[in-house]
């Protein structure tokens, strides 16, 4: 089975009642293992501690917003995934400490249009989790029929725009927000992209 990008998708690993019917995979960077899985409400509690691990930074350059944590509420809801036109998935450490997490939301007209956001704490960059992360959501889309997915980045975050450019994303100016680019992916085109 090929990925996104064409290249193979991880090996897949038995689900468990935590994956939400979806498999699960498993990949080893310079001795530090990790497990992507689909989030579930089980994962609230370990969710607010990743985000309370992240910085204000990076949480103003995800969220858009300055803050150092985010409300209850918004975390069930992160983790409580209508699975009928979104899905979210975690990387795990060894010690089931989350490392990183990205979502995908499909419109709501015919689902074909998606969002994407994704975020990894600083231990977890250069290590390849992001890209698995969206090598794992983009298949996820495609295979519910998702044929576009999109991304709305801060102008001012230069890492994450190297990031998408490298895995195929084409970047433009969003016409009525300037400080923020639109990154766009053609899911049925078979771009270069790498697996990680």
């Amino acid at each position: 089975m090929t990925g996104f990008n064409g290249t193979p998708d991880p090996t897949p690993e038995t689900a468990s009642a935590k994956d939400a019917g979806e498999g699960s995979f498993r990949f080893e960077h310079d001795g530090e293992r990790f497990v992507i899985r689909a989030i579930c409400p089980e994962d609230a509690a370990a969710h607010a501690a990743f985000l309370a691990r992240l910085s204000v930074e990076d949480l103003r350059l995800r969220f858009f917003i300055p803050t150092k944590s985010l409300p209850v509420k918004q975390i069930a809801r992160m983790t409580g995934v209508d699975h009928e036109r979104e899905m979210a998935f975690i990387a795990l450490r060894k010690n089931n400490e989350t490392a990183g997490a990205v979502r995908l939301i499909r419109d709501a007209a015919d689902g074909t249009n998606a969002e994407i956001a994704i975020i990894v704490d600083a231990a977890a960059k250069h290590k390849g989790v992001a890209e698995r992360l969206m090598h794992a959501i983009i298949n996820w889309g495609t295979s519910r029929g998702v044929t576009h997915v999109n991304a709305r980045i801060l102008a001012e975050n230069l890492p994450m725009l190297a990031f998408v450019r490298h895995l195929g994303f084409t970047l433009k100016p969003c016409a009525d927000e300037p400080n923020i680019m639109q990154a766009d992916f053609d899911c049925g085109e078979d771009q270069p992209v790498p697996a990680g």
